[in-house]
C-alpha cells in the first residue's frame, strides 16, 4: 500500500495477538506492484527455490511480527472468472506464506449472504480498525483508524465468516483459468506438502536431539530468533545452506546431504506448468524421452485429452497451441510437436507395454479440427491392433465403482506423473503409487476393450461426419 511502511510496521508490531486482513477488491494500483504486474503479464514468475529474488522488507516484517507469537491471517474474496490482478497475486502467494501469514481465499458468489464491511481493512487484536481507502482505479487514498467497539465487532465477525467459508491457496486450483476451487484431500498436492513436512520435522528432531532450543539454533547459526521456529513448523522452505548451517550447529553434519537431497526431491515434486514450460514446450519432451525409454510398463488414465504417446501430429498442433496460448509461453509448437513424437516412438519401437484409458468423453473433445480429429481416432484404431498395446474405453454410461480422477501415467512401479491445470505432480513415495495403480486397476474393470472399444471409437468418427 502506498501507507508507508514504517507507520504501518508500528501499528503490526504493536499487535499481541492476532493481525487479520479482509481483501474485497478484484484488482489494486498500488505503487509498490505496478513494475512486478507488469512483468508478471509479460511471463515473468517467481522462483520459490530463488528466496533472494523475491524476499522484500514485509516479509521481514511479516516474520518479525508472527515470531513473537502474533497470529497474522489474510482472506481474499475474488470474482470468478478472477482477474488479471487476482492471478498476479495468487502467483505470489507462495511469498506470504513463506513469511508466516495464514491466507484464504474466497469466491464472490459464497460471500453473498454475508455482512461485510464497505472497505478493505485491518483489525488488531480484535480491537483497532484500520480501513484501506481505494479510490475507483485501486489506487490508495488514505487509511482510516478507529477503537470504536461495534466496528471491531462488525470486522471481526465479518472476517471469521469469510475465513470459515474460504480456503487456502495450497487447496486452491485452476486460479490460473480463472476459478478458485477445493480440492480434495486426497489431492497429490498433499503429498508434497506432506514430503516438505517431513524434512521439518525431521530436522526439529535433530535440533531436540542437540538438547538446543530453537533461539539456541538461530543463534548458533546466525539467523533471526524466529526463523528456526518457522523452518521446524514448515512454515518457511529451508535452503541447501540452511540445512547445512543447522546439522552443523547440532553436530550432525553427517546428516545434511541426506537431508538435502529429500528437500530437493520435495521441491520437485509439484511444478507449475508456467515454469516447466517458460522456454517453450520442446526441452520438456526432449528431457522425458529417458524416462519413456527405460520405462518397460505404461498405465496411463486420460480423462481429459488423448494419451501423449498416441497423439498424431495434426492432434498435437492443435493441443499444444491452446496451451501455448493460455499459459502465454515461449511458442515452439513445431520443434515441442516433433520432439513429443520422437518420444512416442517406444509405442513401436523396444521392448515396452501400454496399458491405456480413456474416458469415452475423450473421444468428443475437439482441440483440433475435424479433419485432424478423424485422423486421431483413426490412428486409436490401428494402435489397437498392436500387441503390446491394451486400449480401454470407459463409456458415459458406466457404472462407476470409481468416480473420474485428474489424468495420470504410471511409469513401471516407481513413478506417477499427475497432471492438473496448472501444474505437474511426481508422486514417489510407494503408498501414493500403490494407491494410483489400485485405481487404474479398478478403472480398468468397468472400461471396454476389443471390439466394444473399437465401436466406441467408431462411433466418435461417425459424428464428425
Amino acid at each position: 500500500m502506498s501507507q508507508s511502511l514504517s507507520s504501518f510496521a508500528d501499528l503490526l508490531r504493536s499487535a499481541e495477538r492476532s493481525a487479520v486482513h479482509l481483501e474485497m477488491r478484484d484488482a489494486y494500483g498500488v505503487e509498490n506492484e505496478i513494475e512486478g504486474f507488469a512483468a508478471w503479464k509479460k511471463g515473468h514468475r517467481l522462483d520459490p527455490a530463488d528466496r533472494e529474488s523475491w524476499w522484500r522488507p514485509w516479509l521481514d516484517l511479516v516474520q518479525e511480527v508472527t515470531g513473537k507469537g502474533v497470529t497474522m491471517r489474510r482472506a481474499r474474496i475474488v470474482s470468478e472468472p478472477v482477474s488479471d490482478y487476482i492471478r498476479f497475486e495468487h502467483s505470489g502467494t507462495f511469498t506470504n506464506v513463506a513469511a508466516g501469514e495464514d491466507i484464504r481465499w474466497l469466491p464472490r458468489r459464497q460471500a453473498s449472504d454475508l455482512a461485510l464491511p464497505g472497505n478493505d481493512f485491518w483489525l488488531f487484536d480484535g480491537r483497532v480498525v484500520q480501513f484501506n481507502i481505494f479510490d475507483g482505479d485501486g489506487r490508495w487514498v488514505q487509511t482510516d483508524q478507529t477503537e470504536d467497539a461495534a466496528t471491531a465487532r462488525l470486522c471481526a465477525s465479518a472476517f471469521e465468516a469469510v475465513w470459515e467459508r474460504a480456503v487456502p491457496p495450497t487447496r486452491s486450483t485452476r486460479s490460473d483459468a480463472g476459478r478458485v476451487g477445493q480440492l480434495m484431500s486426497s489431492s497429490p498436492f498433499s503429498s508434497a506438502q506432506a514430503a516438505r513436512a517431513a524434512i521439518a520435522s525431521r530436522l526439529d528432531e535433530i535440533r531436540r536431539d542437540a538438547g538446543l532450543t530453537g533461539h539456541e539454533l538461530a543463534a548458533r547459526c546466525g539467523w533471526h530468533k524466529s526463523k528456526s521456529s518457522r523452518i521446524a513448523r514448515g512454515r518457511t522452505l529451508p535452503s541447501d545452506a540452511d540445512i547445512r548451517s543447522w546439522c552443523a550447529a547440532c553436530g550432525a553434519e553427517e546428516q545434511a546431504a541426506d537431508l538435502i537431497a529429500a528437500s530437493r526431491t520435495a521441491e520437485s515434486m509439484y511444478v507449475q506448468w508456467k515454469q516447466i514450460h517458460r522456454d517453450g514446450m520442446r526441452r520438456v519432451h526432449q528431457k522425458t524421452t529417458p524416462l519413456y525409454q527405460r520405462t518397460r510398463h505404461f498405465r496411463v488414465y486420460a480423462s481429459n485429452l488423448m494419451p501423449g504417446m498416441l497423439q498424431t501430429a495434426e492432434y498435437a498442433t492443435g493441443l499444444l497451441r491452446s496451451i501455448t496460448e493460455f499459459q502465454q509461453t515461449p511458442d515452439d509448437v513445431e520443434a515441442a510437436v516433433k520432439a513429443r513424437l520422437d518420444r512416442s516412438r517406444v509405442v513401436r519401437e523396444g521392448d515396452h507395454r501400454f496399458a491405456l484409458l480413456i474416458e469415452e468423453a475423450v473421444l468428443y473433445y475437439r482441440v483440433c479440427d475435424d479433419e485432424a480429429m478423424a485422423g486421431q481416432l483413426g490412428y486409436l484404431l490401428s494402435v489397437m491392433a498392436q500387441a503390446n498395446v491394451s486400449l480401454g474405453v470407459i463409456p458415459f454410461g458406466a457404472r462407476r465403482r470409481i468416480w473420474p480422477l485428474e489424468a495420470f501415467y504410471a511409469f513401471d512401479e516407481g513413478l506417477v506423473a499427475v497432471e492438473t491445470l496448472t501444474a505437474e505432480i511426481n508422486v514417489a513415495a510407494p503408498g501414493e503409487v500403490g494407491t494410483y495403480l489400485k485405481a487404474f486397476a479398478e478403472l480398468s474393470q468397468i472400461a471396454v476393450h476389443g471390439a466394444q472399444a473399437r465401436a466406441h471409437i467408431t462411433k466418435a468418427i461417425d459424428s464428425l461426419a
